[in-house]
């Protein structure tokens, strides 16, 4: 296929695989929601590569896959921003309910050896996965929609990577967003990754990696 597509067709046909390959999944795992979940957090890795293979081929180039952010490491600030600003933001939110009366504090003990191992067992596997969805929507849309020139992109990937979701959400059964209604669970879901969309642009943005969005997920 061409080369010669502006960023917005890429932006639109990236989008369209991976909400295609995520529905894909989530009605080949109907029943099964939490492994439909997990899987279509694959998706997004495999679209870029889908992208830079087939449909653009820039990716036989060397100069095709510098864009993704990868290979370039953060410094160590905004390192430290992308941990330290969600537990932040977690910090605000459970002392409004603390002070609210909704809830009660509650300290849990301090990990054991094999409790710490499994920690970071679970760590590294779930970074892999969050890496995965992180290199197509900071990686790959990101630089698009900011390249295509319109207003608030970081804000328009996060309402992107919101609606992403939603195949799973309706199609998967026991995935998430399970209980309550879904008329004020799945806005509120896609407001939360909308308002969140910026600060991972930041982050990636001022550092020219994707790293910092992946440690801040």
């Amino acid at each position: 296929m061409t080369r010669d597509m502006s960023p917005k067709a890429k932006a639109t046909t990236f989008y369209l695989i991976t909400v295609g390959l995520c529905s894909a999944v989530a009605l080949a795992l109907r029943s099964q929601g939490q492994l439909a979940a997990v899987i279509a957090m694959l998706t997004p890795a495999v679209a870029v590569l889908l992208m830079q293979l087939v449909v653009t081929r820039d990716g036989y180039r060397r100069s095709g896959w510098s864009g993704l952010g990868v290979t370039r490491r953060p410094g160590v600030r905004l390192a430290t921003a992308a941990l330290v600003l969600p537990l932040g933001i977690l910090g605000v939110s459970e002392a409004v309910l603390v002070a609210s009366g909704l809830t009660d504090v509650h300290l849990p003990g301090l990990p054991g050896p094999l409790d710490l191992a499994d920690l970071l067992i679970s760590l590294v596997v779930v970074g892999a996965f969050v890496f995965a969805e992180e290199v197509g929507w900071r990686g790959y849309l990101l630089p698009l929609l900011v390249a295509d020139g319109r207003p608030a992109p970081g804000a328009r990937v996060g309402l992107l990577h919101g609606i992403f979701h939603l195949p799973i959400v309706f199609l998967a059964s026991d995935a998430y967003l399970t209980e309550g209604s879904r008329w004020i669970t799945v806005p509120v879901f896609l407001g939360v990754l909308t308002a969140s969309g910026p600060i991972y642009a930041w982050l990636r943005q001022a550092s020219g990696s994707v790293w910092p969005a992946v440690m801040a997920r």
